[in-house]
């Protein structure tokens, strides 16, 4: 995770967590899975399960730089505001709006997913910024990645059940 001083959020520390994930499937459908953002389900990793806001859904109300996505998670929301959309490789989102708990010491900045296209399939790497106040830093920072990770793979494991279960209809959940 990389960290760097705040001007925009007073007293925060920034970081970026990144993951990816190789999909089998061409990047058009791997970009339409994550457009869609009906429902996450299914097991969830140890953190999710221990208390950490699970995400639900995602509501993307307008698919053009500008628009407006709301992420609803079991403890609250993010609203967001669509910065790019670069169909179908690059998708991002600042966060306008979050009412998920804890957010005066660690909140969420911006989030992307970039799609390559690799052999036989996509990866998607997924960016998070987080702004954190959390100290001693030592002690936090492997934490807040531990955290962050957890959520980029719920959302990952419904992709690949997703992509593993084939064309999705729209009584199938989606991400």
């Amino acid at each position: 995770m990389q960290l760097k001083h705040s001007n925009g959020f007073r007293g925060m520390l920034l970081g970026v967590v990144a993951s990816e994930i190789l999909l089998p499937v061409l990047s058009e459908r791997a970009w339409e899975l994550v457009a869609a953002m009906d429902r996450l389900d299914g097991p969830r990793p140890f953190l999710l399960r221990a208390g950490l806001p699970v995400p639900n859904r995602c509501e993307l109300r307008s698919s053009s730089v500008g628009g407006e996505r709301v992420c609803y998670f079991d403890q609250g929301a993010i609203e967001q505001e669509v910065t790019t959309w670069q169909h179908p490789s690059k998708m991002a989102f600042r966060v306008t709006g979050n009412t998920l708990p804890g957010r005066r010491w660690l909140t969420f900045i911006d989030a992307d997913y970039e799609f390559a296209s690799v052999d036989g399939g996509t990866r998607v790497v997924r960016h998070t910024t987080i702004g954190t106040r959390l100290y001693p830093r030592w002690y936090w920072r492997p934490l807040e990645r531990w955290g962050v990770t957890s959520e980029h793979a719920y959302v990952f494991a419904n992709l690949k059940r997703w992509c593993a279960q084939g064309a999705r209809t729209d009584s199938e959940p989606g991400i």
